[in-house]
């Protein structure tokens, strides 16, 4: 069977949820075709889900090799340091990502948690901002961008954000503080 079928077989499982399937077929088309970046990118993903950091990052650093600007693996790259509390890389990763795709939501949040993780709180205030002029409904920028205004004793800007906090509130949207 060519790798392209199985590749399509193997992502039709991971959607349905069938990771372990789906995995299995992931490693069939990569020894058929080791150049399939996707297949990298999905199984490190598959890994990531298990809690398999160390197998999640060998995963996506593969499909890295192969394609150094894979935005996908890199933003999952960075969410993956995070759990392996790599602050420093998780943050190169976020921003490489950023240079490749500005605006990337999931990689805003990334580098603003990860900025929060490294005490850089004035910069964690910029990203959250960021983060909310990006994507208005993300349950972390107010709720980060609180939390670093207050890690700085930066009152006024806590009670700037205040408004919006509660309008949030009131909507029904979700005001999550960062992971600390």
């Amino acid at each position: 069977m060519p790798f392209e079928r199985i590749y399509d077989q193997a992502l039709a499982l991971h959607r349905e949820g069938r990771l372990a399937e789906a995995d299995a077929l992931y490693a069939q088309a990569l020894a058929l075709n080791p150049d399939l970046v996707e297949a990298h990118n999905n199984r490190g993903a598959i890994r990531q889900m298990a809690g398999d950091w160390d197998g999640a990052l060998a995963c996506y650093d593969g499909a890295l090799r192969l394609r150094p600007d894979y935005v996908e693996a890199l933003a999952n790259r960075g969410n993956c340091l995070i759990q392996l509390r790599r602050w420093h890389d998780a943050l190169a990763a976020f921003d490489r990502t950023l240079q490749l795709s500005p605006g990337r939501v999931s990689a805003l949040n990334g580098r603003a948690g990860t900025l929060s993780k490294l005490k850089r709180f004035p910069e964690a205030l910029a990203a959250y901002g960021q983060l909310h002029a990006t994507d208005r409904q993300n349950p972390y920028a107010l709720g980060g961008a609180a939390v670093a205004a207050m890690q700085m004793c930066d009152w006024d800007t806590v009670e700037k954000l205040r408004p919006a906090v509660e309008a949030g509130v009131a909507r029904g949207t979700a005001i999550v503080p960062p992971f600390l």
